[in-house]
């Protein structure tokens, strides 16, 4: 049997950088011993992303912080999440989680459970590019109705907390993760 030809017809992630990592912490520094771990965690289950660093500045230099300035960086917005939905590793979910950890005053994280307390459905599957643009229709929505769900429903709760609001929902309904 050929070993070499087996191995040969797979690609995995290099690890090198993460042993390396390992080799040079102390691990005197708990933040930092908990990115390895996770780092670790994210190469096993092949979910590592390598986000171009010049698309990791636009979201942080992107000047907006609530949704009443949302239509003034509209086209800014939708081309970070165009970039964000062509890195792989990165879908919708992902997309706005990131986000939201930047912004967390403007971007609520939509994952199917949040999806389905908002719109009582299930949250849609799309592919391609049509789906990419999609998902940009969507997710551009879905911030202006996390806000005025907020408004009619919860004013007194942080929108920041909006998306945990809705999740726990869901669950509290009863409602199981569909994939």
């Amino acid at each position: 049997m050929d070993y070499s030809e087996i191995l040969n017809k797979y690609d995995y992630a290099s690890y090198d950088n993460i042993i390396d990592r390992v080799r040079h912490c102390d691990f005197s520094n708990e933040q930092e011993a908990d990115d390895i771990i996770n780092s670790i965690v994210l190469w096993k289950i092949n979910r590592q992303v390598k986000m171009d660093h010049s698309l990791i500045i636009k979201i942080n230099n992107l000047d907006c912080d609530n949704v009443h300035s949302l239509d003034k960086h509209d086209n800014e917005i939708r081309n970070i999440l165009f970039a964000m939905l062509h890195t792989g590793g990165v879908r919708i979910a992902m997309a706005s989680t990131i986000l939201k950890m930047f912004k967390p005053l403007l971007f609520p994280i939509l994952d199917q459970r949040a999806y389905r307390v908002i719109y009582g459905r299930d949250f849609p599957n799309y592919y391609g590019e049509v789906g990419v643009a999609r998902y940009i229709e969507l997710y551009m929505q879905y911030i202006k109705d996390c806000h005025e769900f907020r408004q009619a429903n919860c004013p007194d709760i942080p929108f920041n907390k909006i998306d945990e609001l809705l999740y726990q929902m869901d669950i509290e309904n009863g409602n199981k993760i569909k994939y």
